[in-house]
């Protein structure tokens, strides 16, 4: 892992060893994790996983995986060498290194004006860089026209409203491939395919919608659709949980890593929760510097460099930290609401207790 000095205790370890208030209970005096959860965070969870009445051997506690197969041999997807970039001539990159796989889920996290955003766009030649190189599968990306690689990496921007122009969905999707001179007799089944694949084909009449009409939550599967439609590879999703609550926000981020066809998602995100829980690796980056690159339970470990991102432990952490296993990584709320049930209940039922796996 690269990155500044390792801090004396891990993050992880702080939560583990720190006696946490829960509702005002001492975490060793808790009584049951179904009453006693760190923030509250799982309550909706737990509750809903108890009222549907869920046998434990129906609960399906595995990650979502990408349709891409295995990794593959070959180039990074994406590399970073040296880059600098500027904006307005203010320099916001200093000198990136980064390789991103052509079968990953990788997360850069930052505070704001880090340089997330800035290192993605020169990926996609919607800002030059001042030095070094930019690579896609081994090649100078600078030998590639924006349009060209729109079909490699779908950008999702941030605000959807950003992406929509047209008078209608319909314009809206095949905007792109008209302009890349893709065949029209194509444009119905491409179409029904993308708006299928982001849950927006039982929408009534909306090929003929205006847009802009849309709520947040559709024109933001509709942004999907159209970085989709000019079928990538690769998903550059920009804050995709900006504007939606937790469950909406989860919903929506395992229904893109569903999708079939993709071989990698890289996330811009102040979202730790939604990082830790859907990442292979997570790229840490300061003042324009990436300072850590690894997994989440490794990057974590150094408290002092994930505070100085301005990034704090959440609830879900701590529910992870008191809860969880750290052979399976960081569970989401569902997942780990689930596992903590099945566990109850197999210590109810007489089974010896265990990691929120059951096992």
């Amino acid at each position: 892992m690269t990155g500044e000095g390792r801090g004396e205790a891990s993050l992880r370890g702080r939560l583990e060893q720190e006696h946490v208030a829960v509702r005002g209970v001492p975490e060793q005096a808790a009584p049951r994790a179904e009453d006693a959860l760190i923030g509250g965070v799982l309550d909706p969870w737990v509750a809903e996983v108890v009222d549907c009445g869920e046998r434990v051997g129906d609960l399906d506690l595995g990650p979502v995986q990408l349709d891409g197969g295995p990794a593959a041999d070959g180039p990074p997807r994406l590399e970073f060498r040296g880059v600098h970039a500027a904006i307005d001539g203010r320099p916001i990159l200093h000198g990136i290194d980064a390789a991103l796989g052509r079968t990953e889920i990788v997360a850069m996290l930052g505070p704001n004006g880090s340089g997330k955003t800035t290192a993605f766009r020169t990926a996609m030649r919607l800002l030059p860089v001042t030095a070094g190189t930019v690579y896609v599968d081994g090649s100078d990306a600078a030998h590639r026209t924006t349009a060209e690689l729109a079909t490699e990496f779908g950008y999702v921007f941030q605000s959807p409203s950003q992406m929509l122009f047209a008078r209608t969905v319909r314009e809206e999707l095949t905007f792109g491939p008209r302009n890349l001179g893709r065949d029209p007799a194509t444009f119905d089944e491409l179409i029904a395919d993308v708006l299928r694949r982001v849950s927006l084909d039982s929408l009534e009449g909306i090929l003929e919608r205006p847009p802009l009409s849309l709520s947040f939550g559709q024109q933001k599967r509709l942004a999907l659709a159209i970085a989709l439609a000019l079928q990538p590879r690769t998903l550059i999703l920009d804050e995709p949980s900006a504007g939606q609550d937790h469950r909406t926000a989860e919903a929506f981020i395992r229904e893109v890593l569903a999708i079939p066809g993709l071989e990698s998602v890289y996330l811009i995100t102040h979202d730790v929760d939604l990082a830790l829980t859907h990442a292979d690796r997570i790229l840490l980056i300061r003042d324009g510097r990436i300072v850590a690159d690894g997994p989440p339970d490794e990057v974590i470990e150094d408290s002092d460099r994930w505070m100085a991102c301005n990034l704090r432990p959440t609830s879900l952490m701590a529910a992870n930290a008191r809860w969880g296993d750290r052979e399976q990584g960081f569970l989401d709320a569902e997942t780990l609401a689930r596992g903590i049930v099945a566990r109850e209940r197999g210590v109810a039922g007489g089974a010896e207790g265990g990691s929120v796996d059951g096992s």
